[in-house]
């Protein structure tokens, strides 16, 4: 007999490494445009801020997790924690993507 709930966690874990994956490889772009858009001496401060804004988008993401968002967002973005966070996520994801495609001259 197939366990549903053995099955539900797998998928789960599953979605959360590609999740991962796909963040990594945008990481990865943007980390090239501070090395491609700025001058040469504007490129250490460039790291600079890309570092200090994904260690505070860290520290966003650590209280987030713990206020009560089914509280907040319920009927909105999902009914859990874990869907509220997801798309959460994905909207800032997306927002700040767009943001950068849209004013980045190469």
């Amino acid at each position: 007999m197939i366990n549903i709930k053995k099955w539900t966690i797998g998928i789960a874990v599953l979605g959360f490494y590609f999740l991962d994956f796909a963040i990594n490889a945008v990481q990865a772009c943007c980390r090239f445009l501070i090395v491609d858009i700025p001058p040469t001496d504007q490129q250490e401060m460039g790291g600079a801020w890309s570092a200090w804004m994904n260690n505070l988008g860290s520290v966003v993401g650590f209280f987030a997790g713990n206020l009560d968002l089914v509280k907040y967002f319920s009927p909105y973005l999902g009914d859990s924690q874990i869907k509220i966070l997801a798309n959460l996520a994905v909207i800032l994801l997306v927002t700040c993507l767009g943001i950068t495609c849209l004013s980045v001259d190469e």
